[in-house]
This record gives C-alpha cells, structure tokens and sequence, in this order.
C-alpha cells in the first residue's frame, strides 16, 4: 500500500517544529482523503498527539493522550499550532507538566506586544504585565484583553456526566457596559 504525501500544512508544522527542537515525529494517514491524520510528537520527553483534518486545522491535545477524546486546542495556521508545540515543549522541559495557554503565551503567539494590547485597551505597559501575571482577574478584564487581540473568551463547565458552554456575563449588560465606558 502506498502512503499519501503528507499535505503542505502538515509539512509546515513539522518544519515549525524541526526548526526549533530535535523532535521525533510520525505520522499517521487517515483511510479515505478528507479524513483525519494523526501526528504523534515526541520532544525531549514531551509526547502529545495532533489531530489534523484539512477542513478543521490542527486539534492538539495537551491534557492527556488524545485517542478518545476531542482536542483542547485548535489552530488553523500550522506556525502556530507548531509555535504552540514548542511553547508547550519548552514548559515541560522546565516540570514535565503541560500547562493551559495563558495570556503571555497567547500573547506571543499572535505576535503581539505588551505595548499593541495597551494601546488597544488604552492602558500602560505596565498594567498589561500585571494582567499578564495575575493570578486572579475579572472575568470582564479577560473579556476586554482577548478582545483587543481580535478574539473572544468561551468558558465551559465540566461534570462527571456533561459539559457545556456557559456565559458567566449577561450579552446585553456587557455590551451595554462596554458601550458607556467608551
């Protein structure tokens, strides 16, 4: 049986990572075309495992072994998603843990400044670090820091039996607070 090429994005991430770390990678091909194709990763102890699909980008799981289960991340650009592996990388060189995105990291993937948010938020620098660093914040500050980077924030509620969305402000009050304060 002959392997497919490995499609142009999922050789630029492999590329994005080999560029920056001595990584073991494999990859596995999906059975029919628009299927999904696992990436299995191995840097400097790290293991993690990357799901792409061409319709959807690239799922990386960052909890545990991904087979079963769905992706706690997703990128659509192969840089970052290979930006984000190495970020990850570089955490677990440190304490062998994986570690959620934070606002730093996040940051840095979307090649932003301290000095691009604080303009956006018209804050100082300053104030962008301490948000940075906090350890407790305002869900509504999150709100406004995601939105000066072009994003937005989603919060999910995990039990034993489900999980689902939640919306810790008011739609209608948040706009309405975010109109009057401009």
């Amino acid at each position: 049986m002959t392997h497919p090429a490995l499609p142009k994005d999922i050789v630029e991430f492999i590329d994005a990572l080999r560029s920056e770390a001595a990584a073991a990678v494999e990859v596995d091909a999906p059975s029919k075309p628009e299927g999904e194709w696992w990436i299995d990763l191995e840097i400097d102890g790290m293991h993690s495992n990357v799901l792409w699909q061409k319709s959807l980008g690239f799922g990386l799981y960052v909890r545990e072994n991904g087979f079963g289960g769905r992706p706690q991340e997703i990128y659509r650009k192969a840089a970052e998603a290979g930006a984000r592996v190495l970020q990850l990388a570089a955490q677990w060189r440190k304490d062998a843990k994986f570690h959620a995105l934070g606002l730093k990291e996040l940051r840095h993937l979307l090649g932003e400044t301290q000095d691009d948010v604080a303009k956006a938020l018209n804050l100082d620098q300053a104030r962008i670090s301490k948000i940075e660093n906090g350890a407790d914040m305002k869900i509504s500050t999150l709100m406004d820091f995601l939105a000066a980077m072009g994003g937005t924030l989603e919060l999910r509620a995990r039990f034993a039996s489900f999980e689902a969305p939640i919306e810790p402000v008011d739609p209608v009050r948040r706009i309405a607070r975010v109109r009057h304060a401009a």
